[in-house]
């Protein structure tokens, strides 16, 4: 078994990479660091994660989370504030109204500037 060596401080985190070959999802730092509140990042994480056509209305993310209507509205509001999550109003060819949420794997004001590029 090969040993471990971190080259960090003794002190602070200390990082053990692994290569993760399946079950995981690529997640930007600016998820992170944009979002003000824990849930935001937390559901943003779901979202990333949940397969096509999993529902993220407010009542299917209250069932999964209890934190309520209102926090779940927050959060949903500051992911699509931070660039991550949009929401469009669309209608089908019944004529019936549906909510198409669109998450973006990076933040919409980065997703034009190549990769390693800060925005201005």
């Amino acid at each position: 078994m090969a040993e471990n060596h971190f080259s960090r401080p003794a002190g602070g985190v200390c990082h053990l990479y692994v290569r993760h070959t399946e079950n995981y999802i690529v997640l930007t730092n600016e998820l992170i660091t944009r979002a003000t509140m824990g849930l935001t990042v937390a559901m943003g994480l779901y979202i990333l994660w949940a397969p096509e056509g999993t529902s993220v209305t407010v009542e299917s993310l209250c069932a999964r989370w209890r934190e309520g209507r209102t926090l779940i509205r927050r959060a949903l509001r500051e992911l699509e504030e931070i660039g991550f999550l949009e929401r469009r109003v669309e209608q089908g060819p019944d004529g019936r109204l549906t909510t198409r949420t669109i998450i973006h794997h990076r933040p919409r004001d980065l997703e034009s500037l190549p990769v390693g590029a800060t925005p201005s």
